[in-house]
């Protein structure tokens, strides 16, 4: 009888030390106006700042955590001053998606297929990636139109300038 009892709590012990888990606590860190930035924004902030680029690997977590708290603090101004002039962020599928295979060829992946499939193997959020990149080119295209008209080319200084460099073969 003892000795069944303690077989059925060794194989109790043994399953609950393979099935452990944890959790991230969700702390609300940043306010902008109505808009809160949280701890699991933070955390899918990196990885995605990590598949993007190879160099944020090599940081500290201190360091990963300045600049993915600036990048979403950012991104959520500009989407709210985007969100001023427009009721919603609209982007053609289309473009977004020819958007999203040149990012994944730049990014070293053989299709767009490839991305998703690394995406979704290591618990990134594909919509958010496409959200930060729906901001970014409607951000850029905001300011394009915004500033073009301040924007004055003199060709010919141009030309005078590129003239008066000195090239070496």
């Amino acid at each position: 009888m003892r000795y069944s009892h303690l077989i059925i709590f060794l194989i109790c012990l043994f399953f609950l030390q393979i099935n452990y888990s944890y959790s991230i606590e969700n702390k609300i860190l940043i306010k902008i106006n109505d808009k809160i930035i949280t701890t699991v924004d933070l955390y899918n902030e990196i990885k995605i700042l990590k598949l993007l680029n190879n160099n944020m690997r090599d940081l500290q977590d201190d360091r990963l955590i300045k600049i993915a708290s600036k990048s979403l603090t950012k991104q959520l101004i500009k989407e709210t001053e985007l969100l001023k002039y427009n009721k919603e962020l609209k982007l053609t599928e289309d473009y977004l998606n020819s958007y999203l295979i040149n990012y994944s060829k730049k990014l070293k992946f053989n299709s767009k297929e490839d991305f998703l499939k690394y995406c979704e193997i290591n618990s990134i959020n594909i919509d958010m990636i496409k959200k930060k990149i729906k901001i970014e080119l409607l951000w850029n295209q905001f300011i394009y139109q915004k500033f073009l008209q301040n924007v004055k080319i003199d060709k010919n200084k141009i030309k005078k300038d590129i003239l008066k460099k000195k090239f070496i073969d």
